[in-house]
């Protein structure tokens, strides 16, 4: 797996775990802590294949997006148990975090391996799957009040805002203290708000 570092790399006391765009890499998902205080974290963000985490749009059934979808869930548990086995961290230490694609890749992983993590950082993104695939998920389990950002444009032209409710009221079922925003003339990007909410979950 071929991924970025930054910060603590030997003792680190919390990780955060970044996940590029479909078309992006490692490399400019993690310019996204530039201005970040990394003394006690240990920072990695692996590059997808082909620059993608999965194929097809995120709202087609999950079948299509197989066997990537399942191959880019095996990495961020390959990750988290690297922090482990490495740093002696728990998974409440361990920040998720991703921008489209891997906003949903983010998303879509922590509700279905719902546990206290350390925050969730979803920034433009969504669970992934057909309207009939994340209608009423419940996987069992429970995220324990992680604190979770969830932010989007409202017209956003590759993540309808209603999807983004359903995710919203999925991980709120779940149990996430969820902050969801809902911008106006963002585009499909990263708001500030979402910058010092991760900023804010590594300290």
């Amino acid at each position: 797996m071929r991924a970025e570092t930054a910060g603590n790399v030997l003792n680190p006391k919390k990780a955060l775990l970044l996940f590029h765009g479909r078309g992006s890499n490692a490399a400019n998902i993690i310019g996204l802590t530039r201005s970040m205080s990394l003394d006690d974290v240990y920072v990695c963000a692996p590059e997808a294949p082909e620059h993608r985490w999965y194929p097809q749009p995120f709202m087609q059934s999950r079948r299509d997006n197989q066997p990537d979808l399942d191959e880019a869930h095996e990495t961020v548990r390959t990750l988290i148990m690297y922090c482990k086995k490495t740093f002696g961290l728990a998974r409440e230490q361990i920040v998720l975090a991703g921008f489209s694609q891997g906003a949903s890749l983010v998303a879509d992983y922590v509700v279905r391996n719902p546990v206290r993590y350390g925050g969730v950082c979803i920034l433009s993104g969504g669970i992934i799957g057909n309207e009939t695939e994340v209608k009423g998920l419940d996987v069992g389990g429970s995220l324990k009040q992680t604190l979770t950002y969830l932010g989007c444009d409202k017209r956003d032209p590759y993540i309808p805002i209603e999807r983004v409710r359903t995710t919203a009221e999925t991980l709120i079922g779940l149990g996430a203290n969820l902050s969801l925003h809902e911008y106006d003339g963002l585009g499909h990007g990263v708001h500030p708000d979402g910058v010092s909410f991760l900023s804010r979950l590594i300290v």
